[in-house]
């Protein structure tokens, strides 16, 4: 990100917008500071649980906080594919042409239920996976 943003790596305080979301990620440091500090707790409290029910939750957790100027989404799935390797299963991957699907599952699991974006992680997931197996 070097030359691309200022403060590459580091959180992002000023406006933030998702495009095509009507989510408001949070814009001050008390916030963005408290809410990582959560989902770093969420990940660790729960490492033992499914990973892949844990995983998609990390995403989404992520990329809703938006703490970067840039690179949230792809920090969100390494995120997963983080979580997926520490249990020695393969990284996350999902086809990029259903992006517009992945996007609107997001905005879903914002705003009334998750169920549907943990199910396109893992149905996505497979599917990548058998493909290239």
């Amino acid at each position: 990100m070097n030359n691309l943003v200022d403060a590459p790596g580091e959180y992002y305080y000023g406006r933030k917008r998702i495009i095509g979301s009507t989510h408001k990620p949070p814009d001050s440091k008390e916030v963005v500071g408290s809410t990582m500090k959560a989902l770093i707790n969420f990940t660790n409290k729960y490492a033992g649980l499914n990973p892949l029910l844990i995983a998609p939750i990390a995403h989404l957790l992520f990329v809703s906080i938006h703490p970067f100027q840039d690179g949230n989404g792809r920090i969100a799935r390494l995120i997963h594919s983080w979580i997926l390797l520490k249990k020695d299963l393969p990284l996350f991957a999902y086809n990029p042409d259903k992006r517009n699907h992945y996007f609107n599952l997001l905005e879903e699991a914002r705003n009334t239920d998750i169920w549907g974006f943990i199910e396109f992680c893992n149905k996505e997931h497979k599917k990548i996976l058998e493909k290239h197996s």
